[in-house]
């Protein structure tokens, strides 16, 4: 199965642009938009979809603001016109 999926890194482009129009944006603008420490970003092949993931860095002796260590979703972004379940599936199957 193809995935539709492709990693990208926080400063790209066109995810930046997607960011810039989700309600959580904090700076519509910035050439980022995914919090210090690690990350993974994921964009739809057909640029119209932006899904992301973020954690403290396990070195940096911070603590995510729930108290929980994991991978949290910070963004997703979808205007494409396929169904955001299909797309999150999409994302989590090998």
């Amino acid at each position: 199965m193809e995935t539709s999926w492709q990693i990208v890194g926080k400063h790209h482009a066109a995810a930046c642009a997607l960011a810039d129009r989700h309600y959580n944006r904090r700076r519509v603008g910035s050439n980022q938009f995914m919090p210090p420490g690690q990350t993974l970003v994921l964009m739809h092949r057909r640029g119209n979809a932006v899904f992301g993931w973020w954690r403290p860095h396990p070195n940096a002796g911070i603590k995510a603001m729930n108290n929980l260590d994991g991978w949290t979703c910070t963004i997703f972004r979808n205007e494409t016109e396929e169904r955001s379940s299909d797309l999150i599936l999409g994302a989590c199957l090998p």
